[in-house]
């Protein structure tokens, strides 16, 4: 499942623009046999209720009409997570540049970032995840010097 995710996120610029049809159908092409998986989907019978509503409904239609109930739900914002905690976390960062300010934390910048890293990294009871796309091999080093695990799939 983390295969479709990190390529559902990697690719999101395309593939929200596509309806849940094309998605089902580029999930089972191009996902079969990634890394060694054999990811498919059972097929979507034509004229049924699902394959009828995927070809009519967007993605994009679909996540913008997504409702997150704060108090129901274990997906949270940064913000949304400030004063609760859980036994694992999975932090996503856009750009490996980012994780600089994990760090090196700049306690007197003026974007607020580190603290809201701070907010980020301090929900976790037992396991932090943090997924960026891509990692050089000097950000390697560094987080390794830093006693991190670093897994890259």
């Amino acid at each position: 499942m983390l295969i479709i995710l990190e390529y559902l996120i990697t690719n999101w610029g395309t593939l929200n623009k596509m309806n849940l049809c094309d998605i089902y159908n580029t999930i089972n092409g191009v996902l079969g046999g990634v890394n060694g998986c054999d990811i498919r989907l059972p097929k979507m019978i034509k004229g049924k209720k699902f394959s009828i509503f995927a070809e009519k409904t967007s993605v994009a239609d679909l996540v913008n009409s997504l409702k997150l109930f704060e108090d129901e739900s274990n997906i949270r914002t940064i913000h949304g997570a400030k004063g609760t905690e859980y036994q694992s976390v999975l932090l996503y960062i856009s750009k490996e540049h980012e994780l600089n300010n994990l760090i090196n934390p700049n306690i007197n910048d003026s974007k607020d970032d580190c603290r809201i890293y701070y907010v980020a990294l301090s929900r976790a009871k037992d396991f932090m995840c943090i997924s960026v796309p891509s990692l050089s091999a000097d950000m390697k080093a560094r987080l390794v010097g830093l006693n991190l695990k670093v897994t890259e799939i």
